[in-house]
């Protein structure tokens, strides 16, 4: 995707502004820019009628606007330890591509909501953005319109509010630089390549060490010749 953003190119640098090209989901309209042959998708501002026919799929984690979110997307009633990860912890959104763990998402939780069918416009309406709400609220509540199961909405940290440090952030480059192959991060012990569309913990980690696979986590797409997104902007009407 391409979208206006903040972005930083070493941990520690100033961040800078400008269009990013990054890795992520966005289940809603968007636009297909091919200016300078980028060939990548420019998400446009959900609305209602922009909806399709049946059951829409949902947009989870949702990087765009001042935190990152995720909510919805292996939440199971057996995975508990989804539901219960504390500020600090990390979460690094992926898959496996020719035997590599590829990266596009990680996310510092800052932040934990539990809401359900039934009381999440009280619970966490107001903390997020609309757009949020209609592409990944909404969605994803319309799968199971009977059930009353829970979930928890996880707000990521960002460089101007860290834990411990740690922010949360998308590998990307500047939009003038061009497309780029999501970045293997499986060096990064803790992060197994065999780990196909499934939830892995790693409990062995002691929280004091959490920071310092962030950090190798960070500097290890740093090196790849990527930048790290920390604020996408809201998508624009067309």
């Amino acid at each position: 995707m391409v979208c206006s953003g903040t972005y930083r190119t070493a941990l520690d640098s100033r961040e800078l502004d400008g269009e990013i090209v990054f890795w992520g989901e966005w289940e809603a309209a968007s636009r297909v820019d091919r200016e300078g042959g980028l060939n990548a998708h420019r998400p446009l501002a959900p609305t209602p009628s922009q909806r399709p026919r049946g059951v829409p799929q949902n947009t989870d984690p949702f990087v765009f606007g001042d935190q990152f979110l995720y909510t919805f997307c292996r939440q199971t009633p057996r995975a508990k330890k989804v539901h219960s990860l504390a500020p600090g912890s990390v979460i690094v959104f992926g898959s496996v591509l020719r035997h590599r763990f590829v990266c596009d998402t990680v996310l510092v939780v800052a932040e934990a909501l539990s809401h359900t069918r039934s009381n999440w416009r009280a619970v966490v309406e107001e903390k997020v953005p609309k757009e949020f709400a209609l592409t990944t609220l909404e969605p994803m509540y319309a799968w199971r319109p009977s059930n009353d199961r829970r979930f928890t909405l996880y707000l990521g940290a960002t460089p101007e509010r860290p834990i411990e440090g740690m922010f949360s952030f998308v590998p990307c480059r500047a939009a003038g630089k061009g497309r780029f192959e999501r970045p293997s991060v499986d060096a990064v012990p803790g992060l197994p390549a065999a780990n196909r569309q499934a939830i892995s913990f790693n409990d062995w980690i002691t929280p004091t060490e959490v920071a310092d696979r962030w950090r190798q986590l960070a500097e290890t797409v740093l090196a790849q010749g990527l930048a790290l997104g920390t604020r996408i902007e809201l998508p624009k009407p067309a």
